[in-house]
């Protein structure tokens, strides 16, 4: 049984970025079904809770999901991997990283459960580790820029930190996008 989970391991190892590279958007579709009912979390948690209703945060939830496999499909009709790498990775280290680390701590500060952390966890986090790992180890990136990118996502962290129980103001501008796009849609009352 040891063989075979190593061999596996290998195998997963070894595929090719343009195949591992779907691991992103189904880590952040999972991670945005684990925050489905996040309103009133905010509603408790924060001293400005955004007046966002469920439905419009869900659409949200729903959209980010579809972008970013949508994203991925996009870039990946490019005929390179480093390509690939580059932008993927850019694009999904504030989304998949930076967020989770926000929930982490969150929940640590608030001393209660963040809608998104066991995800943040479980999946999220790891899921960017091991595509950044394979991209340095296959020579798709170079380090000093997956350390830009998480040098970024640190400060996403850094920021929520200072922000205390006030919602940040660029997740303020994703509430009302969300309600745009929801209005937009035809989604609600």
């Amino acid at each position: 049984m040891p063989g075979l989970i190593a061999n596996k391991l290998d195998t997963v190892k070894n595929a090719p970025f343009s195949v591992l590279v779907w691991f992103l958007p189904f880590a952040l579709m999972l991670h945005e079904l684990e925050e489905w009912n996040i309103m009133a979390w905010y509603q408790e948690q924060f001293h400005n809770p955004p007046s966002t209703f469920d439905y419009v945060a869900q659409t949200f939830l729903v959209s980010i999901s579809i972008f970013g496999f949508v994203f991925t499909g996009f870039v990946r009709l490019f005929d390179s991997q480093r390509m690939l790498a580059l932008i993927t990775l850019a694009v999904f280290s504030p989304i998949l990283l930076g967020n989770a680390m926000q929930h982490i701590y969150w929940s640590f500060a608030f001393k209660a459960y963040a809608p998104g952390v066991i995800s943040s966890v479980l999946l999220s986090i790891p899921t960017f580790l091991f595509l950044s790992w394979h991209a340095v180890t296959s020579r798709l990136t170079p380090l000093f820029y997956l350390c830009l990118l998480y040098l970024f996502s640190f400060y996403i962290l850094y920021s929520t930190i200072l922000s205390g129980r006030t919602v940040l103001g660029g997740l303020e501008s994703i509430h009302r996008f969300s309600a745009w796009l929801a209005q937009t849609l035809g989604i609600g009352p």
